[in-house]
């Protein structure tokens, strides 16, 4: 077996046609190494889509919690308000009684 070297310094086995057969082995190492790199550039939109759903997923888990806190909270403002209330009217009841005993007491 003999080699031929083409004008690009590559060695084939086969015989060179000429510059033509250099040119079209650039454009295909080119349109090689661009599918590589398109490939490359697909595997990391990839990468960073899966890290953004995997975001998306805590902030919803974290929505979640939230809105969990906020129905703890808001009855626990309702509990604080009705023991307020029930305060309220046992303090107004127990004023009407002070003031009942005092009337009493100024009529004796």
């Amino acid at each position: 077996f003999f080699f031929f070297q083409a004008e690009d310094g590559i060695r084939d086995v086969e015989r060179s046609r000429g510059l033509g057969d250099v040119y079209k082995r650039q454009e295909l190492n080119k349109a090689t190494s661009e599918r590589v790199s398109l490939n490359a550039k697909l595997l990391e939109r990839d990468q960073e889509v899966s890290s953004l759903r995997k975001r998306c997923k805590e902030l919803e888990d974290e929505v979640i919690d939230l809105s969990r806190h906020c129905k703890d909270v808001e009855e626990k403002l309702l509990q604080s308000l009705n023991l307020f209330e029930e305060t309220s009217k046992e303090n107004s009841n127990y004023k009407a009684n002070v003031e009942l005993s005092l009337i009493h007491i100024c009529r004796c």
